[in-house]
């Protein structure tokens, strides 16, 4: 609970994400960028 609490706060105090919810989400953009890469040179040699 405490732990949950000092998220929040810090989320109120910098305005935004925790430093690990921003590093998730680049890590989750990075992943459906290179699928899309991916499938779109897969459809051009095809």
């Amino acid at each position: 609970m405490e732990i949950a609490l000092r998220i929040n706060l810090y989320r109120e105090a910098t305005g935004g994400e925790t430093g690990i919810e921003k590093i998730v989400k680049a890590k989750t953009t990075a992943v459906c960028v290179l699928e899309e890469i991916k499938n779109h040179e897969y459809a051009t040699f095809q």
